[in-house]
């Protein structure tokens, strides 16, 4: 949403130019905002008023701009001034999810919050998984006194809870061992599908992404992480059972489509852990026959490094630049960002 708002000041013909007006300008206006509030100066003589009108329009893109002129005879200031307000789509949060276990979705969560960093832009990583192994492979310990628990258990603010990595640019909220018994805790909870999705909302325009790893289940912090989002992506091994776990998901996201009132659009499939064999190429015929053009072209090769760089707790991109893995992932953070058409960070 953009608001545009023209504002006239009527000053006195005595005012010298080169007076800050913002003071003025932002009583009649609690949306303007320009510049450094400590070098504003007091005006003289402000005798006059302010009228705005706005227009509303819908747009993609922040825009912030202003337009001042001075009219000599009549003594009147213009500002013009254009505030784009991001609304929740522009915000980019990915669920990476699918019920079956082993299909890469932290290997998948992790590499390509360390892509999407190097390219510049702010991400941030939520563990919903209470397996930690996202929370472990970005920080390396698991001794974090905030984490999703006291977020979603306890009411803790999130930015309380957000710890940077060594990695510029990447932020991780932690996860608990403790969230383990989640859907028991939560049984009772009034809108208990919705708290990952309040708690993120005042941190959300501070990333250019935030990405949500998810358990292998379909309980309620998954369903959490579902609710939270903007986009969805699956992950799946190229194995038979994979089909039947994708399957599956689908059914439920279109479950919570009718039931809960939230689009849950699916930006894409991508294929993990290929190993070049007779029964991956079927497997991933299968799916592109299932999803179509939401199948990304990358396919995740099964490559040893990607494990070996989560061991040290540091990126693939650091470890083994030119490994098959790091290559994959880099081809599809391009991919995800051509999607969700942003090519720079904030």
């Amino acid at each position: 949403m953009v608001i545009l708002s023209l504002s006239f000041v009527e000053l006195s013909p005595s005012h010298a130019p080169g007076c800050d007006l913002r003071r003025g300008l932002r009583r009649s206006n609690p949306h303007f905002s320009y510049g450094d509030d400590r070098r504003e100066k007091p005006c003289r003589r402000f005798t006059g008023r302010a009228v705005g009108f706005h227009l509303f329009q819908n747009t993609k893109y922040r825009l912030t701009a202003l337009l001042w002129s001075y009219i000599y005879d009549v003594g009147i200031y213009v500002y013009v001034y254009v505030i784009h307000r991001m609304d929740y789509k522009n915000m980019n949060i990915f669920c990476i999810t699918n019920n079956k276990g082993g299909v890469a979705k932290t290997t998948s969560t992790v590499d390509l919050a360390y892509a999407l960093a190097d390219k510049g832009h702010k991400v941030l990583v939520v563990d919903t998984d209470p397996q930690c192994n996202s929370t472990y492979s970005l920080l390396g310990s698991l001794d974090q006194s905030k984490t999703l628990y006291e977020i979603l258990i306890d009411g803790t603010a999130m930015e309380q809870a957000i710890v940077p990595t060594k990695h510029t640019n990447l932020f991780v909220v932690p996860c608990s061992i403790n969230l383990s018994a989640a859907d028991l805790m939560l049984a009772s909870a009034h809108g208990r599908e919705r708290k990952l999705e309040r708690a993120i909302r005042p941190v959300k325009d501070f990333y250019d992404f935030i990405i949500i790893d998810t358990p292998p289940h379909l309980g309620v912090l998954t369903i959490n992480a579902l609710i939270a989002c903007t986009d969805v992506l699956i992950p799946f091994s190229l194995t038979t059972y994979s089909l039947i776990g994708v399957g599956i998901l689908e059914k439920t996201m279109q479950e919570l489509r009718d039931n809960l009132d939230v689009k849950l659009p699916i930006l894409g499939v991508f294929a993990c852990l290929d190993d070049h064999t007779n029964i991956n190429k079927n497997v991933l015929h299968a799916i592109k026959a299932m999803f179509k053009d939401k199948v990304f072209t990358t396919v995740i090769p099964r490559n040893v490094a990607l494990e070996e760089a989560h061991n040290q707790t540091t990126s693939i991109f650091e470890y083994q630049p030119q490994s098959k893995g790091a290559k994959a992932y880099e081809e599809l953070a391009n991919e995800i960002l051509e999607r969700v058409k942003l090519t720079y960070g904030k």
